[in-house]
């Protein structure tokens, strides 16, 4: 009995190593990547200066109420899945995930390590995008951020769960669309490593 709980200890254990192993390797080549910051970070921020900047200009209201600020907030879980499920492709092109795979990494290894560095970019993203935008809103007097404060934590909390579920479902409708494009299998490009 104490053989067969050792073994399954030593197999979690590698499992856990492996899986770091991978997380780490993800991060370091999003981390590492231009494509990943401008894409990620900074267009959603310019996004949103473009849209605040023509709704001071051509608006009468002069209020940007907490839906209209959500609103411009999401663009960064869309970017941010677009362009995770993006990278997966293109290690899947280049042969990167056939030798992950030949070092025994399983798919569900890479897809969550991917989903949580896509996690980390998705809340630096909407940090610099909202913080772009109240600068934006505090430098021109044209625009007012008002009603913010009485966003309570449950809205939040909704707000945050929304932006990860749709950065999530932008990165499997992309990863299934380019398979479906492509014409290849219509599985998710980082489960099939043929």
């Amino acid at each position: 009995m104490l053989k067969k709980v050792n073994v399954i200890d030593f197999k979690t254990t590698v499992v856990k190593k492996q899986f770091l192993k991978v997380l780490n390797l993800v991060f370091k080549l999003n981390v590492t990547s231009e494509r990943t910051w401008v894409l990620i970070v900074t267009l959603p921020a310019i996004l949103s200066f473009i849209s605040l900047y023509c709704f001071s200009r051509y608006s009468t209201l002069h209020r940007m109420l907490p839906p209209q600020i959500v609103c411009l907030m999401l663009t960064s879980p869309l970017l941010t899945g677009f362009i995770f499920s993006l990278n997966i492709i293109e290690w899947r092109q280049t042969y990167m995930l056939r030798r992950l795979k030949t070092i025994g990494v399983k798919p569900w290894q890479i897809l969550t390590s991917s989903l949580l560095v896509a996690c980390i970019f998705l809340t630096i993203s909407l940090l610099v995008n909202f913080l772009v935008s109240y600068l934006l809103a505090k430098t021109t007097p044209e625009i007012e951020f008002s009603n913010l404060s009485n966003l309570t934590s449950y809205v939040w909390i909704w707000f945050i769960i929304t932006s990860v579920l749709m950065m999530m479902m932008f990165f499997f409708l992309t990863s299934f669309l380019c398979n479906f494009i492509n014409k290849k299998t219509l599985g998710l490009s980082f489960c099939y490593l043929h």
